[in-house]
């Protein structure tokens, strides 16, 4: 089965209405199916592709948003195979609709995999996902999510360290925070956990990395 999708693939195909990606998929390149504006339907069923690669040294691109631009009418929908949503693949979409098939076997969010949404407004979670990485859902308030939905029990928890002065001296602060399965039944509230900083700081946890408990 095809196992390759080159960098810029597809990219610019005015004509290209649907895509069925296979489970077989290892790779695909930077911008292959971006500003395939009549693209109106992604089925991306590769069980674990590798982490597509930033390629700002080479483009001049800061990140590689391999469906960005596409119809704003798009159903991206990740399918049941899927084990790891690569870093970046939905990174400022514009499609309408993000889905996970019904029965999805999903256990990782990689890294701003779907940062920058500019039309999707709801996002419900499989009770199979254990991983969330950094800014795996968003950043800040910079995406149309209002909704973020977990379909399934669990609690999960995020650290990460702040380097502070006292007395004098510089030193290295842990930090921590869990949340309940009954703090995540509020749609609207997950948001603040997972796009939005928690304060004016610089640290907030949607630059945390969440694993299920």
């Amino acid at each position: 089965g095809l196992e390759h999708i080159g960098q810029f693939a597809f990219y610019w195909c005015e004509q290209l209405t649907s895509v069925n990606i296979p489970t077989t998929l290892t790779y695909y390149g930077a911008l292959a199916f971006s500003d395939c504006k009549a693209l109106e339907y992604v089925y991306w069923n590769a069980e674990a592709c590798a982490d597509i690669k930033n390629i700002q040294k080479e483009y001049s691109t800061t990140y590689c948003n391999p469906f960005g631009s596409i119809s704003t009418e798009a159903t991206f929908v990740i399918g049941n195979k899927v084990k790891i949503v690569p870093a970046y693949l939905c990174f400022q979409t514009n499609a309408k609709e993000i889905i996970f098939e019904e029965n999805s076997i999903c256990e990782e969010i990689h890294t701003e995999a779907f940062r920058g949404t500019s039309n999707a407004t709801t996002l419900s979670l499989p009770a199979s996902l254990k991983l969330i990485q950094r800014y795996g859902i968003g950043y800040c308030d910079r995406c149309s999510f209002t909704d973020i939905i977990f379909e399934g029990n669990g609690n999960w928890k995020t650290s990460w360290t702040t380097t502070e002065v006292s007395g004098g001296k510089v030193q290295e602060v842990a930090h921590s925070a869990t949340l309940t399965a009954s703090m995540l039944t509020d749609s609207k509230q997950n948001l603040k956990y997972f796009i939005n900083y928690v304060s004016s700081s610089s640290i907030g946890y949607g630059n945390c990395i969440w694993t299920k408990i």
